[in-house]
């Protein structure tokens, strides 16, 4: 009865809104007063009735009088329920692409991981199959963000020029860098400094069914949570190191050390999400301290070139001395050894001439000074004076060879 009385209601307060609204308005003739609340309960007639209604009075054309479309409208009901319980069969064939894969789930269960083709389960709601990634590689910047438009680019030509903002100078500013502050060193004092590094996460969903699950029931948004684990691991990384430090690593060890440490993080999370490479694009100080720094580089250069040179000449000296030295040392070593040499053969022929002795008894001591007498006496030009030779005495055969030069000395 409230509900009654409502609609009765409903209808009174639209008359009289039509009533005042019909002052406003201009002289209009006889009108039917109308409510639309109430032409809602009112049964309307079919739109096919008021089609043939139309034609039948515009063009006389009569079609309850034809066979074909009587039919039409009986069979029209059948045709239309067939169609849609063809197409709610058709949600059960499933046709994944070379780059999907689908896990399927039966009454909001997973049963299966389907690979690339053509699958039939049961249809919807009963069967669905939820959409995963099949290999297909993404990246993702750890300063930027999902809603980040920076992050956006415009493809560039592989022969094309490189753009500006692709540039890797020290003083110029670029996109999807991020600023850290870390520990630093003066000396024996601890300071902060501050680095920017361009870091960016090369990966995919896990080609394994648990990983597919996993990333499907596990991970919401797995660009976030990448993105996450890779800032995380960053900041500390980046906090256990200096500057100087960073600069002098190999970026190749650095991209390495990362990829493991986020690709651990992944999976304790288990997010069946793998890691491919960590690109490291640049690693410098702040756009505002780089002339700075260039300059402090180049004079610690200098300054370990100088200390290079020296070493290189105090080695140069060192060598040179060293090499004199043991010239010398081989000199001396050489002369000792003549000098040992001719002493033992000196002892040997003294105990050659002892033994001698001993056996020859006093014709070797009168041997031995022959000996050395016609050595002395080889190659020297003598002149011998004799007082025993007297004139008429005995007959003398003088048979010397004296060279004429030494005649006049012979008295």
């Amino acid at each position: 009865m409230q509900a009654v009385a409502l609609l009765n209601a409903a209808v009174a307060a639209e008359l009289a809104l039509r009533g005042v609204l019909s002052w406003f308005a201009g002289p209009r003739g006889a009108v039917v007063p109308t409510s639309a609340i109430a032409g809602l309960l009112s049964r309307r007639p079919s739109p096919f009735a008021s089609l043939g209604a139309e034609l039948r009075h515009r063009y006389g054309i009569d079609l309850r009088q034809s066979w074909g479309w009587r039919s039409f409208v009986r069979l029209l009901p059948g045709a239309l329920a067939a169609t849609v319980a063809c197409a709610w069969l058709l949600t059960a064939v499933v046709v994944l692409n070379p780059e999907q894969r689908a896990v399927y789930e039966r009454f909001g269960a997973p049963v299966a991981v389907w690979q690339p083709g053509l699958h039939v389960g049961l249809p919807w709601p009963f069967g669905r199959a939820r959409i995963v990634d099949n290999g297909a590689v993404h990246q993702v910047a750890i300063a930027g963000s999902a809603r980040d438009g920076s992050a956006d680019t415009t493809p560039v030509p592989a022969d094309g020029p490189t753009p500006e903002r692709l540039d890797r100078l020290w003083d110029v500013p670029h996109p999807w860098e991020t600023t850290q502050v870390i520990a630093g060193a003066n000396g024996d004092r601890q300071n902060f400094q501050i680095v920017n590094a361009d870091v960016r996460v090369d990966y995919r969903l896990g080609l394994t069914d648990a990983a597919a699950r996993a990333a499907l029931y596990r991970t919401i948004d797995p660009e976030s949570t990448v993105r996450t684990s890779a800032n995380r691991e960053l900041v500390h990384y980046l906090a256990s190191h200096t500057l100087e430090s960073l600069l002098e690593t190999n970026q190749a060890a650095m991209a390495d050390q990362l990829k493991r440490a986020i690709q651990q993080q992944l999976d304790r999370l288990q997010s069946g999400v793998d890691v491919i490479a960590v690109v490291i694009e640049s690693v410098h100080p702040p756009t505002g301290a780089a002339a700075a720094f260039h300059d402090v580089q180049a004079a610690q250069i200098r300054a370990q070139g100088s200390v290079a040179q020296a070493r290189g000449f105090a080695a140069g000296l060192l060598g040179n001395a060293q090499q004199q030295a043991l010239e010398r040392v081989a000199h001396a070593e050489a002369q000792a050894g003549d000098t040992v040499s001719s002493a033992r053969v000196q002892q040997i022929d003294f105990d050659a001439d002892l033994v001698a002795y001993r056996l020859g008894g006093p014709a070797f001591p009168f041997e031995y000074y022959l000996d050395r007498l016609q050595r002395g006496l080889r190659d020297a030009r003598m002149t011998i004076i004799d007082d025993r030779l007297a004139d008429g005495t005995r007959a003398t055969v003088d048979l010397r060879n004296i060279p004429a030069g030494d005649l006049a000395g012979i008295h």
